[in-house]
C-alpha cells in the first residue's frame, strides 16, 4: 500500500481495478482529479491487480493523490474490489473502471442521489467518449448494446431500476450496506456478471437501485472484433458459472437449445472474424449503407458464436 496521509473524513471513497490498463488509465485517473467538489471531499483508492505492463509506473505519478494497493497474483475484479472497500474511508463507496473517464460532476451527483434516497444504491450514465473518427465496431457496439453502456432510454424507472441495469463501470452504494450484503462474490473471477449478481442480492434484499443520469462515465476503450471477441468467449464462460451459484438471476436456457460441437463453434468463430474484417475492407472503400448493414450482421453473428463457444465449453467441463 501507498502510505499517504489518509483524508479525515471523506464523503466518498472511489474504488479502482486495475489489470494492465496502459494509457487508459493516466486519462481515467486525471478525469477523478479533476472534480467539483474539494478534494477531501473524496479519496481514490487503487488495487493493481498483478499488471505486468507500465500500470505501476503510471500510478506512481499520481501517488500523492491516490492509495495504492496491489495483488501479488491475478486477483480478479470482486476481490479487489472488496480488498478496497476494506480501505475505503468515505460512507459512500464508487465503483468505476479503468477505461473509463469521469464527467467533472461524477462524485457530485452520485452524492447528491445519496443525499435525496437513504440506503440505496445509484447507477449513472455510461456513454462512449466521443471520438473524431468512431471505428465501425465501435458504432455496432454502441447501436447494439453488446458493451456496457445505458443511457437515459434504457432506463423504464429511475427511481425503481432493475437490478439487470446495475454496472460496475459507474456503480455506489453505502459502504455497510455493500459490507452487509456480502460485498462482491468472489467466485465469479475474473468478474463477469459480478456486479449483476450484486445488483441481484441488492434488488432481492429490498435495498432500492435509482438512476442519476448526470452521474456520467465515458468509456475510453480501443476495441475491435478481434479483442472483443475473445472477451464474449470468457463472458460465455462465466454464464456457466453465474448459472451454478444462482440459476434465477440470468435466463440461459436457450444457450442450451441448440447443439453445436466446441469443433464447428471454432471453426465459425474463425469464420466470421474473417468475414468481418473483408466487410471492413469493403466499408472503407464504398461507405454504403448495404455494406454496413451486412458488416454488422456479420459482428453480431461473430460475437453470439463466440459466447457460445465459451458457454459450450464451461457447460462441457462442468457436465464432464
Amino acid at each position: 500500500m501507498n502510505k499517504i496521509s489518509l483524508k479525515a473524513n471523506p464523503k466518498i471513497s472511489v474504488i479502482l481495478h486495475i489489470r494492465k490498463s496502459g494509457e487508459e488509465l493516466k486519462k481515467c485517473l486525471s478525469s477523478l482529479l479533476d472534480k467539483k467538489i474539494p478534494h477531501e471531499w473524496y479519496d481514490i483508492i487503487t488495487i493493481d491487480d498483478a499488471s505486468t505492463d507500465k500500470t505501476a509506473e503510471i500510478l506512481d505519478t499520481f501517488k500523492d493523490s491516490l492509495n495504492i494497493l496491489r495483488n501479488e497474483t491475478f486477483s480478479g475484479g470482486p476481490k479487489s474490489r472488496n480488498l478496497g472497500a476494506h480501505h475505503a474511508q468515505g460512507r459512500i463507496i464508487l465503483f468505476t473502471a479503468a477505461d473509463c473517464i469521469a464527467d467533472k460532476r461524477l462524485l457530485e451527483e452520485h452524492l447528491a442521489s445519496h443525499s435525496l434516497h437513504d440506503n440505496c444504491a445509484v447507477v449513472g450514465n455510461i456513454d462512449w467518449i466521443e471520438l473524431e473518427h468512431k471505428s465501425y465496431f465501435i458504432d455496432f457496439l454502441e447501436q447494439s448494446r453488446f458493451w456496457v453502456c445505458q443511457k437515459p432510454s434504457d432506463i423504464p424507472d429511475p427511481n425503481n431500476v432493475h437490478y439487470t441495469y446495475t454496472y460496475g463501470a459507474n456503480l455506489s452504494l453505502p459502504e455497510k450496506t455493500y459490507v452487509t450484503i456480502g460485498m462482491s462474490d468472489e467466485r465469479l473471477f475474473p468478474g463477469y456478471y459480478s456486479d449483476t449478481e450484486l445488483g441481484y442480492r441488492l434488488y432481492n434484499d429490498g435495498i432500492r437501485i435509482v438512476y442519476n443520469k448526470n452521474a456520467k462515465v465515458f468509456h475510453s476503450t480501443d476495441l475491435n472484433i478481434s479483442n472483443f471477441s475473445k472477451r464474449m468467449i470468457a463472458v460465455g464462460r462465466a454464464a456457466v458459472k453465474l448459472e451454478s451459484i444462482n440459476p434465477e438471476i440470468l435466463d440461459f436456457s436457450n444457450w442450451k437449445k441448440e447443439k453445436y460441437s466446441i469443433f464447428k463453434l471454432r471453426f465459425l468463430t474463425k469464420q466470421f472474424l474473417f468475414i468481418a474484417l473483408i466487410y471492413q475492407f469493403f466499408e472503407r472503400l464504398n461507405h454504403g449503407q448495404t455494406v454496413r448493414t451486412r458488416l454488422f450482421e456479420v459482428y453480431k453473428k461473430q460475437l453470439d458464436y463466440s459466447f457460445r463457444l465459451g458457454f459450450n465449453r464451461a457447460l462441457k467441463i462442468k457436465l464432464s
